[in-house]
């Protein structure tokens, strides 16, 4: 079965790709709860952590969450602060929607291991997939589809479904404009059934 012949389920796969692109789909769905996503360069102010980040060496706090979390992670291990700023992110966070069926996709060039262990405060449990190609990904093997590809492949209601071929993006795109070329059938597809 081909992943075009799947219905459309009309799901979403959120992707973050920096620069405020999920904060972005958020100004058109909001959050059930009304709690606003923040980016790696504002998490501090939207979480509330700025008064136990206070208690760190200067010199460890950067601009980029990541960053700074990556720092105290190393430099200040075992410091209470750390375990509240831990507490404080993970009640933010799990106040959002259920996340049982919340399912990650890390792309990173660093190991699995190190971007398990950066974000192993976030990702539940185990639902997540990791690859550092985004040609790996279920972004590039079914562009525009992910949903359906991730509920044929967990969930199949027939036994097709189970064996979902890709429609894998090519690899050889010159230009950006072939590449949205390429989608635009998808694209229009979707518009179709709306």
């Amino acid at each position: 079965m081909k992943i075009s012949e799947v219905p459309l389920s009309g799901g979403c796969h959120v992707v973050i790709l920096g620069a405020g692109a999920s904060i972005a789909a958020t100004l058109r769905n909001p959050e059930a709860h009304g709690l606003q996503l923040p980016s790696m360069n504002n998490l501090p102010d939207v979480v509330g952590l700025n008064g136990v980040l206070s208690h760190f060496p200067q010199e460890l706090i950067q601009e980029n969450f990541e960053a700074t979390y990556s720092n105290i992670a190393e430099h200040a291990p075992d410091s209470p602060y750390l375990k509240v700023m831990n507490d404080l992110i993970y009640s933010y966070f799990s106040s959002m929607d259920d996340r049982d069926l919340e399912q990650f996709e890390i792309i990173d060039v660093r190991s699995e291991e190190e971007v398990t262990y950066s974000w192993r405060n976030f990702i539940h449990t185990h639902h997540y997939n990791y690859c550092n190609s985004f040609f790996e990904s279920s972004l590039a093997l079914y562009p525009r589809r992910t949903d359906e590809a991730f509920f044929c492949h967990y969930l199949p209601i027939t036994p097709e479904e189970s064996f979902v071929e890709s429609n894998p993006v090519p690899q050889d795109f010159q230009t950006i404009e072939e590449m949205w070329d390429w989608y635009q059938p998808l694209i229009d597809k979707e518009k179709s059934i709306e």
